[in-house]
């Protein structure tokens, strides 16, 4: 995410979650980068102004098991939380994006929304000038190459 704000241009300020509610509400930022679900659920939406158009599709989620814990059980109980994983993922996805996509109709008829489409050019830039940040630093140009190779297809 650095990257992509920094090839925007932006001077982005990473904050904690409690922090960014009353940085929106001071003024110390005016622009948020979230899924719509999370800007409903934290209320940050009362503070903006303008959403993109466009759904970012972020939605998170994690078993969250410190190393030591998950290896004192027994090795049945591991693969059963790998098993679930596995099928609960794809579930995950397409439920969260749901629900996200929910959430910014809602969003939407609160506040103005902005097509960056129009715009496009000028994303495909900035995108583009994020990636190639991150070769040699995050992945190989090879891995960048294989990846882009398979998305076209």
């Amino acid at each position: 995410m650095r990257a992509f704000i920094k090839a925007a241009g932006a001077n982005g300020v990473l904050l904690n979650l409690p922090e960014v509610y009353s940085s929106l509400q001071t003024g110390i930022i005016d622009t948020i980068i979230a899924s719509s679900v999370g800007v409903l659920a934290f209320q940050w939406h009362t503070t903006l102004k303008y959403m993109a158009k466009q759904a970012g599709g972020i939605v998170n989620g994690a078993f969250v098991i410190r190393k030591e814990h998950l290896e004192t059980l027994p090795k049945e109980a591991r693969d059963y939380l790998d098993e679930v994983a596995g099928e609960t993922e794809e579930a995950f996805r397409v439920h969260g994006r749901q629900v996200d996509d929910e959430a910014a109709i809602t969003l939407s008829k609160r506040l103005k929304v902005v097509n960056l489409f129009r715009a496009q050019r000028q994303w495909e830039e900035v995108q583009y000038k994020a990636r190639e940040s991150l070769v040699g630093r995050m992945y190989s140009r090879a891995l960048l190459s294989r990846v882009q190779q398979v998305l076209k297809k």
